[in-house]
């Protein structure tokens, strides 16, 4: 990803980020504030209406109070005809009362009526719970909701007294209010409502739910505690609140109470519907973010490709140096910002590399090192000028792929060369091999090569890098060496047997019995010349195990007394030494499959080499124990142990950590 993607990715990341926090910030916050503001007006406006109501009640009730003064002469009503065409004649009233008027004798039965046909003449009310208080109070009533006997349906009553000039009760004027529809309640109660908002009117005591914005609900019982919880809160004295009402959904009340008939009118609002407006303002918000941050995307693209042109066309030329599409060289600089100082550092850089590179390949072919990079994933090598010297080779001639590499190896070393360079891919982490390589003019050459392998974050392989070096002279010298050592093995063989031969026989007593010094000095003779023999054998045994000739009589062998067998070989000596062999307990019945004499004449050199090196008085641990289908055999003495850099070549012929002349040890 280019560094002006980077740019743009982060920026409009950061944009959007920031978007989002103010878009969740007003999302959460926003909600709640129009939500309490709504509640705060939506009060307001309940206690509006229940003002408007109690003024509504206290208008009709005067209205009332003003007819019945025109229907009686001071002492009785007036006739029946007369008070038809008055309560018929009143347009205001019946205005005001859509259920009509109706005037009822102090009996309770009904005299005149508005409109006419309303089946009130006549109609005896005299059970009523309003006429009894107003017979009582001779003061107005407003009832609870009740079944109209003349109309059938729900309706609540203004009762107001008719009384003569001395206070006697001549009558009762009656307004009725249907609740179903077109009444004054529903009126105000719509009187500016917002969308989907609700109107209910509630009689606690009654348990009746008067009218509602669904009529059709009107003189329906309140349902019970725990049916709806809008309410429930409502009749705990809520004011206001947010609550589920009878659809499932919460809503925002509120509330307020009629006290003159005891009702509660309520408003309501879906929730979603109150806090939609500032969901809609966050999303807007959100879109004009995005928007704003898309709009400087582009003017950022558009300012940042001229300022990074020059950092790209560096890119591309140091990409080609790499490719060898161009000669190395150091890069132009064309400004001085921080791009034009980034090219100047990579110039020094480049400069200070190109020096250590001339250097190192100064030293590598003064020193005749070859130094090479194997690709794993590829599979193709990249040599210095020393290797295709090293193989024989021109840069023409070799073709880059590990194929050329293994086509130029000694057909006899090719499979382990190609064995141990796997191996260490697959397990290890360093490579050495030595193996020989076939010139095109038939000269064949001995190659030292050391490798280490480079891995990814995986541990699979990707690449190593190595050296080689030409230790033809070396193998040459080793062999005349080996040569040398075998010719004088042989020779020295067959004349020191006849020595041995005749000192056993002197020694023996084959000549007679000779003078005590004499005997003394012929034993001497012997014991060096069996030395010397010993010598000989080694020399020829490490000829053999070199060109693979030496013959192992593998059998079957108990480890434990085969060990103590060995300690109590090597007691004496150890004794000479003031040393301890300490044989450590082994597993009873353990055994191997080895060559006795061989395996007697590994443990007895090393026996023989700890107790020569302990310190007087220190102990020699003998230990053996078994590792899966193999046996380990120990060897631990208290000795100063072999300097660390003699550990490369531990197991060369002949080599001694000491080998001076002035050596402690023998």
């Amino acid at each position: 990803m280019k560094i002006v993607h980077k740019l743009l990715l982060v920026t409009l990341g950061g944009f959007l980020l920031m978007a989002l926090a103010l878009t969740l910030a007003l999302r959460l916050t926003l909600p709640g504030e129009i939500s309490t503001l709504i509640l705060v007006e939506r009060e307001e406006e309940a206690q509006r209406v229940v003002r408007q109501i109690e003024a509504e009640l206290a208008s009709r009730i005067e209205l009332l109070e003003h007819l019945a003064a025109q229907l009686h002469d001071g002492e009785q009503l007036l006739d029946g005809t007369v008070l038809n065409r008055r309560l018929q004649g009143q347009v205001m009233a019946g205005q005001r009362f859509n259920g009509g008027l109706a005037l009822f004798d102090a009996r309770a039965v009904g005299v005149a009526e508005a409109p006419a046909g309303s089946n009130r003449i006549g109609l005896d009310i005299s059970d009523r719970d309003h006429v009894h208080q107003v017979r009582a109070s001779r003061a107005p009533v407003v009832t609870r909701p009740l079944i109209s006997r003349s109309l059938g349906r729900p309706s609540f009553f203004i009762n107001v007294p008719v009384l003569g000039e001395g206070g006697g009760l001549l009558g009762f004027l009656v307004g009725v209010t249907v609740l179903e529809h077109e009444n004054f309640l529903l009126e105000l109660g719509h009187e500016r409502q917002l969308r989907d908002s609700r109107f209910y009117v509630l009689d606690p005591g009654n348990a009746i739910l008067v009218t509602a914005s669904d009529p059709s609900q009107a003189m329906q019982p309140l349902p019970t505690s725990g049916r709806v919880e809008l309410f429930d809160r409502v009749r705990e004295g809520a004011r206001s609140g947010v609550a589920v009402d009878r659809d499932g959904q919460r809503h925002l009340f509120s509330s307020g109470t009629v006290e003159a008939m005891g009702w509660i009118v309520v408003q309501t609002i879906p929730e979603a519907v109150a806090t939609r407006p500032a969901v809609d303002l966050s999303l807007q918000q959100l879109v004009t973010a995005t928007l704003l941050t898309l709009l400087g995307a582009l003017l950022l693209l558009l300012l940042l490709n001229p300022l990074l042109a020059p950092l790209r066309r560096a890119a591309d030329a140091i990409d080609a140096m790499v490719a060898g599409r161009r000669p190395p060289e150091a890069l132009p600089v064309t400004s001085r910002d921080e791009i034009g100082q980034l090219v100047g550092a990579f110039n020094r850089l480049f400069l200070s590399l190109e020096e250590q590179r001339r250097r190192l390949a100064l030293a590598t072919t003064s020193a005749g090192i070859g130094i090479w990079d194997y690709n794993v994933v590829d599979g193709t090598l990249l040599w210095d000028a020393q290797m295709y010297a090293l193989y024989g080779l021109t840069e023409a001639q070799f073709s880059g792929a590990y194929e050329a590499w293994v086509a130029g190896l000694h057909p006899e070393d090719a499979p382990q060369a190609k064995a141990t360079l796997q191996a260490a891919l697959q397990g290890g982490d360093d490579f050495y091999a030595e193996f020989r390589v076939c010139h095109p003019n038939g000269e064949v050459r001995w190659i030292q090569a050391h490798g280490l392998v480079l891995r990814g974050a995986d541990g699979e392989p990707l690449r190593m890098v190595g050296t080689n070096r030409d230790v033809s002279e070396r193998k040459r010298v080793e062999l005349l060496k080996s040569q040398f050592i075998s010719t004088v093995s042989h020779e020295l063989r067959t004349p020191l047997t006849s020595i041995r031969g005749t000192l056993g026989l002197l020694c023996g007593g084959a000549l007679g019995p000779l003078p005590p010094p004499v005997t003394q000095m012929l034993q001497v003779a012997q014991r060096n010349s069996d030395y010397l023999g010993n010598l000989v054998n080694d020399l020829l045994d490490i000829e053999k195990l070199t060109s693979g000739a030496m013959r192992l009589e593998r059998r079957s062998l108990a480890v434990r007394p085969l060990l103590e067998e060995v300690v109590e070989g090597h007691q004496a000596y150890a004794d000479q030494h003031q040393v301890t062999l300490v044989l450590q307990p082994v597993e009873a019945g353990l055994q191997v499959r080895a060559d006795d004499q061989r395996l007697r004449q590994v443990l007895s050199n090393l026996l023989s080499n700890a107790a020569k090196f302990s310190p007087p008085g220190g102990e020699v641990e003998i230990t053996c124990v078994a590792e899966g289908d193999r046996v380990r055999f120990s060897v631990r003495d208290q000795g100063s142990g072999i300097a660390p850099e003699f550990h490369a070549r531990i197991f060369q012929r002949f080599s001694q950590a000491d080998a001076s002349d002035t050596r402690q040890k023998g």
